[in-house]
């Protein structure tokens, strides 16, 4: 049995090998093309590059999981990274460029670095070298390298925690794009990585360039030193907060790995306050006996001007938060021109005559629906629209009103809507696609070019 079982793996070694080979051949015959065909070359505007072998290969079944042809051919991706280079260097009028599983480099950023109308760079699960390591270290001791690539303004990054032994985090990308102004730093999924640590935020103070920022899984410590300016006096232990270098920020979003507390909020929009232009704020896994009338009163005193809130707790359902619905509406007085605030508060189901028809058919399994009409839907419609009506009370600019969903995958959302008449209640299956307000999977819609 044993023997069988050896056999057995050494071919399932051997195909997936040969599997391999063959992809990477399809890969260089269609790279070769962009090489030679100048026309072509110039004309592509959105390149997406994907190597799926080695981690992110679950999808294709068990049997592909986890397997990395280069433990049996160590030199498997030399070529892939050399006709990779030349390809993206022929495309002079790229402005997206999206990296899956690969290795980043010094050549990679001498390539990016000649492509003037580059602004946009997604990373999924990519790492970086030691010689991109010893780069950085350069920077931090002052030394000029010249590998800026100051075109860069959107850098999204999704984070893998598996790394290979010689590769390191990606966000130390961030030291060759001194212009940014859209950062989102996300996990892959079932990844925690965490933010840069202190002393890079402190060399790389990105917040004086950055206009919109993203963050799950992270550490508040580091991102309040990238917030702040370096060379300010900041005691985070005594909540002083001096001054910060965050004048074009619009639009912030942050998701801790453990449930954030009231004193962490505190201090974010303590920083926060001083960004004069800041109009979204979402934050996410707030802890819910933290989640009062008093923190949001913290949020709208030091961020009266925003025109967009989201608030979401660590329940994984949709929780009924702590404090009857009404309590919450005063502290959205002091908010001077809030058009949207989303929450995953659960509101009550209010039954309707809709319910009759259920009754009659002894509410059979699986039938949610009469004549187009959802019976769960319709009770909490009628039950949200009297709690939606608490806010604007207090804050005549509101204008839409999102009852979230607390777990992330399910897209149902109510919302309020503010009409003449008062509230109107609307089931939205599509709040995803209005990111504008509610960061969805890729945060906000990425900045445009200026």
């Amino acid at each position: 049995m044993q023997a069988q079982g050896l056999k057995g793996r050494a071919a399932r070694k051997d195909y997936l090998q040969n599997l391999a080979s063959s992809s990477r051949a399809q890969y260089t015959y269609n790279a070769s093309r962009i090489i030679s065909q100048p026309q072509m070359a110039t004309s592509i505007r959105s390149l997406i590059l994907l190597n799926l072998w080695g981690f992110d290969n679950r999808s294709q079944g068990p049997k592909f999981d986890q397997f990395d042809p280069s433990i049996h051919e160590p030199s498997f991706y030399n070529i892939i990274y050399e006709i990779t280079h030349s390809a993206v260097a022929k495309c002079q009028s790229l402005t997206t460029l999206e990296l899956r599983g690969f290795r980043v480099a010094k050549q990679f950023i001498e390539t990016i670095q000649i492509l003037d109308c580059l602004h946009t760079l997604k990373c999924h699960s990519c790492w970086v070298d030691e010689e991109i390591m010893e780069l950085v270290g350069d920077i931090e001791e002052g030394l000029v390298i010249g590998l800026e690539a100051q075109h860069i303004h959107v850098l999204k990054l999704y984070l893998r925690d598996n790394l290979p032994y010689d590769g390191h985090e990606p966000w130390y990308l961030i030291a060759f794009f001194t212009n940014l102004r859209d950062l989102v730093m996300e996990p892959d999924p079932d990844a925690f990585c965490g933010l840069p640590d202190r002393f890079f935020t402190s060399i790389f103070p990105i917040f004086s360039t950055l206009e919109r920022f993203s963050a799950m899984e992270g550490e508040i410590t580091p991102l309040i030193t990238w917030i702040l300016d370096p060379s300010s006096a900041t005691d985070l232990g005594s909540r002083t907060i001096i001054s910060t270098t965050v004048s074009n920020l619009t639009h912030f979003r942050f998701h801790t790995l453990d449930s954030m507390r009231r004193d962490t909020i505190q201090i974010i929009v303590s920083a926060l306050h001083h960004a004069p232009n800041l109009r979204l704020l979402a934050l996410e896994m707030i802890y819910l006996c933290d989640a009062t009338p008093d923190l949001v009163q913290v949020i709208s005193s030091a961020l009266p001007r925003i025109t967009g809130l989201t608030l979401k707790t660590s329940a994984r359902k949709c929780p009924r938060w702590i404090c009857p619905i009404w309590e919450y509406g005063k502290p959205f007085a002091s908010f001077k021109n809030l058009e949207y605030f989303g929450w995953d508060y659960r509101c009550e189901v209010t039954y309707t005559p809709i319910d009759f028809s259920f009754v009659e058919n002894g509410y059979p399994d699986g039938e949610d629906w009469v004549d187009g009409v959802s019976r769960f839907n319709e009770g909490t419609l009628i039950g949200a629209s009297p709690d939606a009506a608490v806010f604007l009370a207090y804050c005549p600019s509101l204008k839409t009103v999102a009852f979230l969903r607390g777990d992330r995958s399910w897209s149902r959302t109510c919302v309020a809507k503010q009409t003449d008449a008062g509230f109107r209640m609307e089931d939205r299956y599509d709040i995803e696609s209005e990111p504008r307000w509610d960061p969805w999977k890729d945060a906000w819609p990425d900045v445009t070019p200026r």
